[in-house]
């Protein structure tokens, strides 16, 4: 349930952003993460 609370945050936090500082601001989350494969099909 955290989760999903803590993404509805984060768009309403992100809204007066436009696309560009969106996408500018999912990079900077990202950064040094990894996503394999096992873990987004498992």
């Amino acid at each position: 349930m955290h989760r999903c609370v803590d993404e509805y945050e984060d768009r309403y936090d992100a809204r007066s952003l436009d696309t560009i500082d969106q996408m500018r601001l999912v990079v900077i989350v990202m950064s040094g993460k990894r996503l394999k494969f096992e873990d987004l099909a498992a």
